[in-house]
């Protein structure tokens, strides 16, 4: 919700078997002068579905989805 409505300080857990990724949602660039998109991005490779993805929001609110097809993107939107 507003005001932060790239869901910065969001934490993107990826589970499939026995493998978990994680990624932050962040603001800005790593470096002066630089950006980065606002989204959070994973590379699976051949894999073509993941068990699990869960969203920590900053606000501590857990959302989660089961059974995922890879190679898409995802419009997640808090509850």
């Amino acid at each position: 919700p507003s005001p932060n409505t790239y869901a910065i300080g969001a934490r993107v857990t990826i589970t499939q078997g026995l493998t978990t990724w994680t990624r932050t949602q962040n603001a800005g660039g790593t470096s002066f002068g630089s950006t980065n998109a606002p989204e959070v991005h994973f590379g699976f490779g051949s894999l073509e579905r993941v068990d699990t993805v869960t969203v920590m929001w900053p606000d501590g609110e857990v959302s989660e989805l089961h059974d995922i097809d890879t190679r898409q993107v995802l419009h997640i939107t808090r509850d």
